[in-house]
């Protein structure tokens, strides 16, 4: 279980990434366009989906830490 959280969790983490990426250039290239349509699709469409997908990158890690394997501290 460990193993397939640490791989959604980065998985997640770069999908997420690129997505926030893809937002912020699409952005800039409708500004620089003067594209409305195009900033609505990049604030809407785009976002909503970078948005949701940086959720479950949150839900995966934290329950990464609570799975077997998760925990670094030492008990002695």
């Amino acid at each position: 279980m460990y193993s397939f959280l640490l791989v959604a969790a980065r998985t997640c983490l770069v999908a997420f990434l690129l997505g926030g990426t893809a937002v912020t250039l699409g952005q800039l290239t409708a500004i620089a366009l003067g594209d409305g349509a195009m900033m609505e699709v990049f604030g809407t469409g785009v976002a909503d989906t970078a948005c949701v997908t940086a959720s479950v990158a949150g839900t995966v890690a934290f329950l990464l830490r609570y799975t077997a394997g998760g925990d670094d501290t030492e008990e002695g």
